[in-house]
């Protein structure tokens, strides 16, 4: 109810069918699921999301959006935070998110939970889609990550942040990673990866712990972390991954914005 207590936030529906021109969301064989989806954790809803967002930029006449996980707290004015911090991507209308840079070569993660996406992305994302699950040129990039998880019985599998790590290894799209550092008001600053874990601009060990989340600390009505060399780093947003965090999801919008939601 706190977001539709706003004035300047509107909603669309969804429910209708996804327009795509010719060509629909590809879908599930069922002849071999283990090979496409792990169906307890990954829905074809995932990799719709895309698809909905190229339609309702399309519709609003927009060619660019910052896209927001309803689960991550932007924490200034995102036109300000992009003209001081990525000025030369806004200017090209470039693409950020968050870069998973993991020693685990297994990982194979890019995360849109908080990022700038166009357009171009969208169409990428979506012909890569069709190239890996529909026409199958491309579903030799994601194979042997389907072995892996299938020989040694780990859980996981494909899903849409596979593809988004994929546009960029593979050279698809040029993309901006969101866990560097920038500058803002003088000071050193990073969109937040995943509050659950340590992982940041110096890899997999960046941000100090304190019971399973990062340490943060706020002042002046700002949020800080801490990396591993006891810098503090002012956060612009806070993601609150997995189930465990949404409980601190409610004390997070009073602190922030004197509300619940």
């Amino acid at each position: 109810w706190f977001l539709q207590s706003l004035s300047f936030v509107f909603f669309m529906d969804f429910t209708a069918k996804i327009d795509c021109g010719s060509r629909k969301p590809p879908t599930v064989s069922a002849e071999e699921p283990e090979l496409l989806w792990q169906s307890a954790c990954f829905r074809i809803e995932l990799f719709c999301c895309m698809f909905y967002l190229k339609q309702f930029m399309l519709t609003q006449h927009l060619d660019r959006v910052f896209h927001l996980d309803s689960d991550c707290i932007l924490l200034d004015n995102i036109g300000r935070l992009l003209s001081l911090s990525l000025p030369d991507v806004v200017a090209r209308n470039g693409i950020a998110y968050s870069k998973n840079k993991s020693d685990n070569p297994w990982h194979m993660a890019g995360c849109v939970h908080n990022a700038l996406l166009t357009l171009d992305f969208c169409e990428a994302f979506i012909q890569l889609c069709f190239d890996v699950y529909e026409n199958r040129s491309k579903f030799h990039w994601v194979e042997p990550k389907i072995r892996w998880h299938i020989e040694n019985k780990i859980g996981g599998g494909i899903c849409d942040m596979t593809l988004y790590y994929l546009l960029f290894t593979e050279g698809l799209l040029e993309v901006v990673d969101l866990n560097d550092i920038v500058i803002v008001d003088g000071e050193r600053c990073v969109f937040d990866h995943n509050i659950n874990i340590s992982y940041g601009y110096l890899g997999d060990e960046t941000f100090v712990m304190s019971k399973n989340v990062k340490k943060i600390i706020m002042e002046s009505g700002k949020f800080y972390a801490f990396d591993k060399n006891g810098s503090a780093i002012r956060l612009l947003s806070i993601h609150f991954s997995g189930s465990e965090a949404k409980s601190l999801l409610r004390d997070a919008y009073k602190l922030i914005f004197g509300q619940t939601g």
